[in-house]
């Protein structure tokens, strides 16, 4: 089992998007941060939503964020 971390839910609502022209969904917009990790924001349809998903999907994108690392730039 991972190890367990404290992620942090900065916002979570819920809006309707049109993936084609005549036809409207609705989708939780979700937007978390962890240790290390800038905020980030999820998409899910309303309709696989659950807390169980929610988890699994912040789970799968903090792995992503940490594979991708930090980008420094000098100003």
């Amino acid at each position: 089992m991972a190890d367990k971390v404290k992620v942090q839910i900065l916002s979570r609502y819920t809006i309707k998007v049109s993936p084609a022209p005549g036809q409207e969904k609705r989708v939780i917009v979700v937007t978390y941060t962890a240790p290390g990790i800038p905020a980030r924001t999820l998409w899910i349809d309303e309709d696989k939503y659950s807390d169980e998903a929610l988890k699994a999907m912040i789970r799968e994108d903090m792995e992503k964020a940490k594979e991708a690392g930090v980008e420094e730039i000098e100003l």
